[in-house]
């Protein structure tokens, strides 16, 4: 695991609300996002919040720019595989053979 990771993993807090993680989401900083996608997975691994509405947080930011944000939200829509299969299905589809290598090894350990 990277220090970075590290770092903003020790900063998780689950009683932050959906409105601020959103405003993380939306930032150009990129910590605060990876940030934010940390703390909906601890969210999520601690079913404390209904997850579905994360699922179209996540999916658009499978193409980030920042591999640890991409990474974090193949992890998310990864949560949804037995929910939302064809969603996940259109994702493996649409990723599946992109240009990015990084991209391709995502979809296939994390979703497939």
């Amino acid at each position: 695991m990277s220090d970075r990771l590290r770092k903003i993993i020790s900063q998780v807090d689950t009683s932050v609300s959906d409105n601020v993680l959103n405003e993380w989401l939306s930032l150009k900083d990129t910590d605060k996002k990876l940030l934010a996608l940390l703390t909906i997975r601890q969210k999520i691994e601690r079913n404390s919040i209904s997850i579905s509405h994360y699922f179209d947080i996540a999916k658009k930011l499978l193409t980030d720019s920042d591999n640890d944000c991409k990474w974090q939200s193949f992890i998310i829509v990864g949560y949804f595989m037995q929910t939302r299969p064809d969603d996940c299905w259109q994702i493996i589809i649409r990723l599946g053979d992109s240009n990015e290598e990084d991209t391709r090894a995502a979809v296939a350990t994390v979703l497939l």
